[in-house]
């Protein structure tokens, strides 16, 4: 397969009030830029005390604060803000 170059995140800043949720979206790209489909995607929250976020990639604010969404696709991570 085609190596993964980079992973972008839709929406990279969400404001969220506690309690709510939005989803994000990310792209794998080759070196090329063209879009990779088909590759699993691993969702993380650096601080899951203050967002959580599902393994299809919808983000919940639980807490004030700031956190950071990753997306790793082949190893390779993209990043959201979230606050």
């Amino acid at each position: 397969p085609v190596p993964v170059a980079t992973v972008q995140v839709a929406p990279a800043t969400t404001a969220l009030v506690v309690g709510a949720s939005t989803p994000l979206t990310a792209t794998a790209r080759d070196a090329a830029g063209n879009t990779l489909s088909g590759r699993t995607v691993v969702w993380a929250s650096a601080s899951p005390g203050i967002a959580g976020v599902s393994s299809t990639g919808t983000v919940t604010a639980l807490a004030p604060g700031n956190a950071n969404i990753t997306a790793t696709v082949d190893g390779v991570v993209g990043n959201a803000s979230v606050s």
